[in-house]
């Protein structure tokens, strides 16, 4: 299932008080690599686990 999401990766920076670049780095990396895509102005969320992991949460401590 996708979830597209119409937000930027700048609108991310602002929201979580960092900036575009920050943002770039940590949707780049291992843990989420393969579940977001990034687009012109869009997210594309490919696995909930790969949020969960962005997140700093591990699925096995995840309930029901």
């Amino acid at each position: 299932m996708h979830v597209r999401v119409p937000v930027s990766q700048q609108d991310l920076g602002r929201w979580a008080g960092m900036g575009r670049r920050k943002v770039a780095q940590l949707l780049a990396a291992e843990p989420v690599r393969g579940g977001l895509t990034v687009a012109r102005s869009t997210i594309v969320v490919r696995s909930v686990d790969a949020l969960h992991r962005l997140a700093g949460h591990d699925s096995d401590q995840r309930s029901g």
